[in-house]
């Protein structure tokens, strides 16, 4: 099923949606349906092809077909509950003279046994599964970008060190102390090569390039 079979730029496609549901791939609910009802029937929705929820709706032997105002809040709490659940469902209000009937468009779920979810962790940043990937991937450049700059200051320092080191011109001394919570360095007398040698390192060291995976179905 197609995501885009319902027409909404006709007049009247409300009513046509409430006879054209066939209780799979486009339901109607009533403005009461409790709320795990309709999330389980999004779930249900999502892990097959997607499908559409007129919230708001009836269609019942002896009370006819209409509609029934649903409320605000009922909205914000399905919000909620959906993204808790990882399903991804546009909603939209719509007018029927003075009642509000909402339109839930279910997606169908990208991931599959074959094609697992992934989380990103970028250097401590943790990314949502559900986070998109054009935005995954722009971080992950970034962090990629960071680190090789990180890594030719580093290099340029350690052969600077060597350099100097080696040809002894520089016989200065540096003394000095680096100190991170309960890790501490101490450098007494060294020369300015061996300076930025360790210089070099430390700048390997923090902006190192990590970038892994973990599959989100363990």
């Amino acid at each position: 099923m197609a995501l885009n079979d319902v027409d909404k730029l006709k007049t009247d496609w409300l009513s046509d949606f409430i006879y054209s549901c066939d209780g799979v791939t486009k339901v109607i609910l009533r403005a009461h349906t409790e709320l795990e009802e309709i999330t389980s029937i999004a779930d249900t929705m999502s892990q097959a092809e997607g499908g559409f929820i007129l919230l708001g709706a009836y269609n019942e032997d002896g009370y006819g077909s209409g509609f029934e105002s649903v409320e605000y809040n009922v909205i914000e709490a399905l919000t909620e509950r959906l993204n808790d659940l990882g399903i991804y469902a546009e909603i939209s209000s719509h007018k029927v003279n003075i009642i509000t009937v909402y339109f839930i468009e279910v997606k169908k779920h990208i991931s599959t046994d074959n094609s697992p979810t992934f989380e990103f962790i970028v250097n401590e940043t943790c990314i949502d599964p559900n986070t998109p990937s054009e935005t995954q991937n722009n971080l992950a450049r970034y962090e990629f970008l960071y680190s090789i700059i990180g890594f030719v200051l580093a290099i340029f320092c350690i052969v600077s060190g060597v350099f100097l080191f080696i040809t002894q011109n520089d016989m200065t001394t540096t003394d000095w102390t680096f100190k991170v919570f309960t890790l501490e360095s101490i450098l007494t007398n060294g020369s300015a090569g061996v300076f930025c040698i360790v210089v070099g390192f430390l700048i390997i060291f923090f902006t190192r390039y990590k970038f892994k995976h973990h599959s989100s179905n363990k």
